[in-house]
């Protein structure tokens, strides 16, 4: 059973960099979609919030690129 009161986890993807990027995708896209009843919509939203920093940070995306997919996952 997981622990839910960890406040912090270590995950590591080895040669799984793009895998992170789909997710993010998916996730931006899964808020976006009104018909979703996330009932953790604020938890899932702060995550997508961490992950783009991430990815910005590991090089993945750049500031601009990040901004341009919130801006679009918007509608």
């Amino acid at each position: 059973m997981p622990d839910p009161t960890k406040e912090r986890v270590l995950l590591t993807m080895p040669g799984r960099a793009g895998a992170w990027v789909k997710i993010y995708s998916m996730l931006l896209f899964a808020l976006r979609q009104p018909a979703n009843p996330i009932s953790a919509r604020p938890t899932v939203e702060a995550f997508v919030d961490e992950l783009g920093r991430k990815l910005v940070d590991v090089g993945l995306f750049s500031e601009e690129e990040l901004a341009t997919l919130k801006y679009e996952a918007r509608g």
